[in-house]
């Protein structure tokens, strides 16, 4: 069950001494961040970002940005679209490739220190999400970009005709929504349409503003002209509302809930007779994903690695991934060996220094809630596992630690709804019941993000793989439902999981344009007759 518990920095022991330096820094004198859209306006009603693993300091303060702000910017991003217009494809690349650089090089240990200290990551998940992962989106996306320029039509016959494709920028300016758990996914939304000479506003998670505005000040220190990334902090139904005022709102990229971007559905459309457009919606959202193995995984080398990778999705960064695991089938002969290795596995995840817990108190709440409520539900049994430390200070953190279930009835709630939390869900079937419980697994919620098969069997893979098509946008073989690499696997799903446009793909940038196809005519006919009427006019 949930326990709030210190960290202490000495559980930072892999940490480098410039990223510990920064850590404590910001503890002791938060980042000041300027109001980027409204220079000249006094700074009032002060946000503060809190530290997610010491609750009791913030490490940056900000404000959120004003209507009067928004309404200059709609009425003058044109003239910042006109500039970036005029950069070439190659200087546009360059700006994109020398972000890279610098988030790898310069400011490394900074991106690393605030994501740890705001998104209450671990160094390894830092590492992998804001630099790593990061930076890929930045390349590739320059790869992409190149790709789908020298994308070309078909000439006509002879030399008197050719075809052109232009990849112009979407009229209007795109509104990008960034969530908090991965500072990659702030940083793709916010940058990718800029390829095109897009004129992005982005708002960012308010606990993840620091560093989504190291990403800016990087694009700005890379080369990118002001004006053409807005940094536009604010409450999430406020800017929405605002922007979805403005008759130009061309594009709406969203990460987050489900039941968010439905909201944001339905206010589009009920503005759409207005709209100079129609407004582009490209959403990840929620996942109820699952690991599902069959009988023919069953060998105790099986199942340790069953549990290894189990462990890893569900309850790496306290849960709070859109494709972590949160349900697992398995035969119920295979059950018991099974928890003996999940138990072993999952203490590796006891509160140390590479899981503080969620983000913050609102989501700690929720969990809490959730957790009360289902450990006196009858139908739900807990799986006792190692204790957490009480040594450790409390009241500083909001760690969560990781929560096994077995439920045998598939109507119940926690086989629909997404928690984002460290809660896994095993689900025991007998391998005679396997097509009835594959169509549970695809039936019983209308998510499709990412699940994974377990088996031996490739006759079986294939079967499972073929019928859950349209359960998964990201399927994987014998490893875990997370993990997806930029440039390998593009990730998104569809049904309630978004419109998966697979970020980290060309076909995802192809979203943020505006093709124009050109045929330009050099000799002029001179018969205008088809030839296959010209015996019948002779």
């Amino acid at each position: 069950m949930a326990r709030n518990l210190a960290p202490k920095f000495s559980t930072f022991s892999k940490i480098t001494p410039a990223v510990r330096e920064i850590l404590h820094e910001i503890h002791h004198t938060p980042v000041k961040i300027p109001n980027i859209m409204a220079m000249d306006n006094p700074v009032i009603n002060i946000n503060k970002q809190v530290s997610a693993y010491d609750n009791k300091r913030h490490i940056a303060e900000y404000q959120y940005v004003d209507k009067v702000s928004l309404t200059r910017y709609f009425n003058n991003y044109e003239k910042g679209k006109e500039t970036w217009r005029k950069y070439t494809s190659d200087q546009r690349g360059d700006i994109f490739l020398h972000a890279a650089d610098l988030i790898e090089n310069k400011y490394r240990d900074r991106m690393l220190a605030y994501t740890i200290a705001g998104q209450n990551k671990s160094i390894y998940e830092a590492e992998i999400d804001a630099i790593c992962e990061l930076c890929d989106f930045l390349r590739f996306n320059v790869d992409y970009y190149n790709q789908i320029l020298d994308k070309q039509p078909r000439q006509s016959t002879g030399n008197d005709i050719v075809n052109v494709s232009q990849y112009n920028a979407l009229p209007g300016f795109i509104a990008a929504i960034t969530p908090f758990n991965f500072t990659a996914i702030g940083g793709n939304l916010a940058s990718a349409p800029l390829l095109f000479g897009n004129s992005v506003l982005w708002k960012p998670s308010d606990n993840a503003v620091l560093s989504n505005y190291l990403f800016y000040e990087i694009m700005l220190e890379a080369g990118l002209p002001r004006g053409i990334l807005n940094f536009c902090p604010m409450s999430p139904n406020s800017f929405f509302k605002e922007v979805n005022k403005s008759n130009d709102l061309s594009a709406v990229l969203f990460t987050g809930s489900s039941m968010v971007f439905n909201d944001i559905y339905y206010q589009i459309g009920k503005n759409i007779l207005d709209r100079n457009n129609y407004t582009r919606l490209i959403g990840e959202t929620g996942g109820k994903n699952f690991h599902f193995a069959d009988d023919t995984f069953s060998r105790p080398e099986d199942l340790k690695f069953l549990a290894e990778e189990t462990v890893n999705s569900a309850f790496g960064y306290s849960g709070q991934k859109c494709s972590a695991c949160s349900i697992l089938y398995i035969p119920e002969e295979n059950l018991q060996p099974f928890i003996t290795f999940l138990k072993n596995e999952t203490a590796r995840f006891i509160y140390n220094s590479e899981n503080y817990g969620v983000v913050n108190y609102k989501s700690y709440r929720r969990i809490e809630d959730i957790l009360s409520i289902l450990k006196s539900d009858p139908d739900i049994s807990f799986v006792d596992h190692q204790a957490d430390d009480e040594s450790n200070n409390k009241d500083q953190t909001y760690y969560i630690s990781p929560n096994i279930l077995i439920c045998r009835d598939h109507n119940h709630r926690v086989f629909s709804e997404e928690f984002f939390a460290p809660i896994l869900t095993i689900y025991p079937y007998s391998k005679e019941s396997l097509d009835e419980t594959l169509k549970l697994c695809k039936n019983t919620n209308n998510y499709a993000l990412t699940g994974s098969v377990f088996s031996k069997n490739y006759n079986k893979v294939n079967r499972i793989s073929d019928f859950l098509m349209e359960k998964t946008g990201n399927f994987y073989v014998n490893c875990r439902s997370t993990g997806s690499v930029v440039g390998n696997q593009p990730f998104g799903g569809s049904g309630k999981s978004g419109t998966n446009d697979k970020a980290g793909s060309a076909s995802n940038l192809m979203r943020w344009v505006s093709q124009r196809t050109i045929k330009e005519t050099f000799v002029p006919p001179d018969n205008y007759s088809y030839p296959f009427l010209e015996d019948e006019e002779n």
